[in-house]
């Protein structure tokens, strides 16, 4: 795991690794990452594209191909190679939209370094990049169940396929049904996804808004986001309740392009968790739109840690 890398930096160091890595996974879903020169690296049909190293200045993050991005955050390095680079000291300058640019550049604008020692150091521009950037970026609900699309139409989401995952039967259950699940090839852990809009429910209550009787009381589907994410945590639990972590607004705005979101940590029932022993609930509401969860399941809470990240961002509010 790439993530083993900065596990003993100091804490800044670390929160600094823990938001590029993050946000490298979720922009490039396809791209292959590990270790290679003794840092984290992502490479597109091995070629490298980015990847961060822990230098005297800071956290440095650096683009292969990003002296041609003609972004000013970025310094380019006199010489004949294309890479351009950023360093950070603290977490809170990272300039996420800034970021995002560099990223989709990096699919389209690529030099070839992966056969930079067969071409004895000649460094030559990709132009099949542009046409590996549309395959890439159209990397949408593919090869999905028609009923899981048909939800993620209704709820106006869009889903993003983690990488290095395989489909899961879902396992039918009295505590929680799901849609969707996805499981890592080789390590116990699996994540499953469950959507439910809010159309009929809307429909219904407005309906009832119109036939009520003094003294009726009836709580718009709006407002239930709460009470029904602590229902699901009672029934997958067996009974428990654990704590509840709510996103910031603007957090949860931005990342998933929701109006409310939260988690929390549950020890799992046995009809529901099978195998597993525990699972981090992500909860995510948008107003008239939809309710969704998506659990992360595991034996060991790192191992849920470690492997989130890629898929953290995989299904979000269009």
């Amino acid at each position: 795991m790439t993530a083993a890398y900065y596990q003993d930096f100091d804490a800044e160091e670390k929160q600094i690794c823990e938001s590029l890595h993050a946000l490298i996974s979720a922009k490039l879903p396809s791209a292959e990452n590990k270790i290679w020169h003794a840092h984290p690296v992502w490479f597109l049909d091995g070629n490298p594209i980015v990847g961060f190293s822990k230098q005297k200045k800071g956290i440095q993050l650096m683009f292969w191909s990003g002296a041609d991005f003609d972004e000013p955050g970025l310094v380019v390095r006199a010489g004949k190679f294309k890479d351009a680079a950023i360093c950070y000291q603290n977490s809170s300058q990272i300039d996420q939209e800034m970021l995002v640019r560099c990223l989709e550049k990096s699919v389209t604008i690529q030099w070839d370094y992966k056969n930079i020692v067969k071409r004895k150091g000649q460094l030559l521009r990709l132009f099949q990049a542009v046409l590996l950037a549309i395959m890439l970026l159209s990397f949408r609900s593919y090869n999905l169940p028609t009923d899981f699309q048909a939800l993620l139409t209704r709820a106006q989401m869009t889903f993003d396929a983690p990488p290095k995952l395989v489909m899961q039967q879902c396992i039918e259950n009295r505590q929680m049904n799901y849609e969707y699940a996805l499981k890592h090839p080789k390590k116990k852990f699996e994540i499953r996804y469950a959507i439910r809009p809010l159309d009929i429910q809307i429909e219904k209550h407005k309906e009832w808004e119109k036939n009520k009787k003094p003294g009726d009381i009836s709580i718009h589907p709006n407002k239930l986001y709460n009470p029904m994410l602590q229902a699901t945590l009672l029934n997958i639990s067996g009974g428990q309740l654990p704590d509840i972590n709510a996103f910031g607004k603007a957090a949860v705005a931005k990342e998933f392009n929701a109006d409310w979101g939260a988690t929390a940590f549950a020890s799992l029932d046995k009809e529901f968790g099978q195998d597993y022993k525990y699972c981090l609930v992500v909860a995510l509401h948008k107003d008239n739109v939809a309710d969704a969860y998506i659990f992360y399941l595991a034996n060991d809470r790192n191992v849920i840690l470690k492997n989130m990240e890629p898929a953290f961002h995989a299904l979000r509010f269009k």
